[in-house]
């Protein structure tokens, strides 16, 4: 169990602001409009509900509440995008962070927190890329049987969603 003390102030900033920067990034790879208005919307609830799936992971419920504490924690990661990049390396600021909190991570906190924070942050961007549901618009649609499954996630926000579990170091489910 590791909490806050276990951290730097620089390595507790990339844990908190790495779920915005994830909802971020998977938010933007494939969003008209409308589907970046409803995802933006989403990301601090979205960082609060999928909280609650790992409640007996300290180091999650420590950034959820520290976030909770500084007004939804969204700024850190608004203020790392807008210092550190523009729109077309906002890919490559979430996957460095990524990295870095894998690495951080492996460091300081035990094997099944760290797996578990990993898979938060993943599920943050799973929530995020169905926040819209835009996939529909690929009309990607297979039959089983008399049931009809539909995408909600497009393409590319798979392919967001790969590039963070890869850099995570994160196995595909």
């Amino acid at each position: 169990m590791t909490t806050r003390r276990n951290y730097t102030r620089e390595e507790w900033n990339y844990l908190e602001s790495l779920p915005f920067l994830v909802g971020g990034f998977v938010s933007a790879v494939d969003s008209g409009f409308l589907g970046r208005l409803v995802e933006a919307f989403s990301l601090v609830p979205t960082v609060f509900k999928t909280a609650k799936r790992f409640p007996r992971n300290q180091l999650i419920q420590a950034v959820v509440q520290g976030q909770q504490a500084h007004g939804g924690g969204k700024g850190k990661a608004e203020k790392r995008f807008s210092e550190e990049a523009d729109a077309k390396n906002v890919r490559d600021l979430c996957l460095h962070a990524c990295r870095k909190v894998a690495e951080i991570l492996e460091q300081k906190s035990y094997p099944a927190e760290a797996t578990e924070f990993k898979r938060w942050v993943v599920a943050i961007g799973e929530e995020i890329a169905n926040a819209s549901g835009e996939g529909l618009r690929f009309r990607d649609f297979r039959s089983l049987g008399r049931r009809t499954i539909t995408r909600r996630v497009s393409v590319k926000e798979e392919e967001a969603l790969h590039a963070v579990r890869e850099a995570l170091g994160l196995p595909e489910l």
